[in-house]
């Protein structure tokens, strides 16, 4: 289950098998990728590639959570709560 992360949408987005990675909103239809949960970047485009190209590299996915982090100072040691 996942929130639709276009903006002034509250839609709630249910995929129907364990392999879904393109899902549509119920509410505003608008595409979005099950794994970054971000909108649809299409079946032959990595979530990390789109996370790289859309924020110049600055943004990981967390590998325990998946969610998406920014390093803004420090070491690269990270503990995921």
């Amino acid at each position: 289950m996942r929130f639709c992360p276009r903006q002034g949408c509250d839609g709630v987005i249910k995929g129907h098998t364990i392999q879904a990675t393109k899902l549509n909103c119920p509410t505003c239809r608008t595409a979005v990728c099950f794994k970054c949960r971000d909108l649809w970047h299409g079946y032959f485009t990595s979530c990390d590639s789109q996370m790289m190209k859309k924020f110049n590299g600055k943004v990981k996915f967390c590998p325990l959570c998946k969610v998406k982090t920014m390093k803004n100072e420090g070491c690269n040691h990270m503990t995921c709560y």
